[in-house]
């Protein structure tokens, strides 16, 4: 098994993007919150992805995270024989659990997707690097959508969420279009640098 996320962080420099906007919120309960909108970004965006080997010699396997505090949700893809296994060439029964029609007589690779659990203390580093802001958004709206606290402000709450809903679409077509995108044509503008 290769994996491709080997380094992780904590949530501290998320905790000091969002601090100033929440008056009174411990940082403690700011790292909480982190873990819960990393975990629901995670699952929206389908961006954590990890490589493990399924070993020849059995038909079913449960789907295991090599990473302690995260949680498999669904599996991106499989070969075999260097050969993609279509969907239908396995039943997959649960997020963390698929089966074969046959037993496999070789090693195949399975791309699954995870994401951290809920109470994750850090989250892997190249991930949280790339969507800091938006991870800072999700906390933020949570966070002021709370009612009658010090930190409550609805009206920039309801924004906050709004934008960061937004930006999780972006990052999930993203990820289904793995990262590329085809540009055709010129554009319609001529692009000014003054304006």
């Amino acid at each position: 098994m290769s994996a491709l996320h080997i380094d992780f962080t904590d949530f501290d420099k998320v905790v000091r993007d969002v601090r100033l906007e929440l008056p009174g919120v411990l940082d403690a309960s700011i790292r909480d919150m982190c873990a819960l909108v990393m975990a629901e970004f995670c699952e929206e965006t389908q961006a954590y992805r990890e490589n493990i080997t399924l070993n020849a010699g059995a038909g079913e396997f449960d789907l295991v995270s090599p990473h302690s505090d995260a949680i498999v949700i669904g599996v991106a893809s499989i070969e075999l024989n260097d050969q993609p296994v279509a969907p239908g060439d396995y039943r997959q029964s649960s997020p963390d659990l698929i089966e074969f029609a046959e037993m496999l007589k070789s090693d195949a690779s399975a791309v699954v997707v995870l994401k951290p659990e809920d109470d994750a203390t850090r989250a892997p580093k190249s991930i949280l690097e790339r969507w800091r802001q938006v991870i800072g958004l999700g906390v933020k709206s949570r966070f002021m959508l709370q009612p009658d606290l010090s930190w409550s402000n609805p009206n920039l709450g309801l924004q906050y969420r709004r934008e960061y809903l937004h930006r999780v679409s972006a990052v999930a077509a993203d990820v289904r279009n793995e990262f590329s995108v085809t540009r055709r044509g010129s554009s319609p503008h001529k692009i000014n640098v003054y304006y």
